[in-house]
């Protein structure tokens, strides 16, 4: 067998999101079906790096292929995406060797973008547009709040069975704040996050800036599992898997 390693973009708006599912359109499962077209039914297998949510986006989801047989590459790439384009864009695919574990990187990056001025039609789809007073310094005191290593069970879409399986303790590095012009940017890097996790965190420091949540310590006590969940979750528009970084 054959292993290597895909870089790949998407669109996510259209998809439910990476991982393969039966009855759903997924980005996993569009890129499986295009590599059966391809290689007339090798054997292969997939694994993504990141298990992006649906209507999220990437441009820069690793993938793992194991190939029963090497392709030319520029070819078997190029063929791939003329299946599978326009929301997917498979843009590199390296040799890597059968030690390399995909999900084992330093660090991922997303990006949330949030719009406050006008609608715009080429750049909707990758940004969440807020129309009512916002603050600005409200939302990046808020985000300030889950720098650094917290049980992030309520800041997740987890049930509570899948609570039990999944270690909800995260570590997140750090939120960098870009204000350009209308579009404010969030910047969060850490090894791993939870489904949910950054919508959910965009979300209640948005309502906080909205004044839909009052106190700060409201937001706090929800981190510390004082108090339940929020209902409040960004649009899964506004976020962009951005990168990811092995060793």
């Amino acid at each position: 067998m054959f292993d290597f390693i895909c870089t790949i973009q998407y669109n996510g708006k259209a998809f439910s999101g990476w991982s393969k599912q039966k009855s759903a359109k997924t980005i996993q499962g569009t890129i499986e079906k295009a590599i059966q077209r391809v290689t007339k039914n090798a054997n292969f297998k997939t694994i993504g790096a990141s298990k992006t949510d649906a209507g999220v986006h990437a441009l820069d989801q690793k993938m793992l292929l194991v190939l029963d047989f090497e392709p030319e590459l520029k070819q078997f790439r190029q063929a791939l995406n003329a299946v599978i384009k326009p929301d997917i864009n498979i843009i590199a695919i390296e040799k890597t060797t059968a030690d390399f574990h995909i999900r084992s990187c330093r660090q991922k990056e997303y990006q949330y973008t949030i719009n406050l001025g006008a609608y715009d039609l080429l750049r909707n789809d990758f940004e969440w547009h807020i129309t009512y007073p916002f603050v600005r310094e409200k939302f990046e005191q808020a985000l300030q709040l889950f720098i650094g290593e917290h049980d992030f069970l309520h800041f997740s879409g987890l049930n509570q069975s899948e609570a039990q399986e999944i270690r909800t303790v995260r570590h997140i590095d750090d939120i960098v704040v870009q204000n350009d012009g209308d579009r404010i940017v969030a910047l969060f890097t850490g090894k791993g996050f939870i489904r949910y996790q950054i919508r959910m965190i965009v979300g209640a420091c948005a309502a906080y800036a909205l004044g839909k949540i009052k106190n700060l310590s409201d937001i706090t006590d929800v981190l510390n599992l004082k108090k339940e969940k929020f209902n409040h979750i960004a649009d899964p528009a506004g976020l962009i898997l951005k990168r990811i970084i092995y060793n």
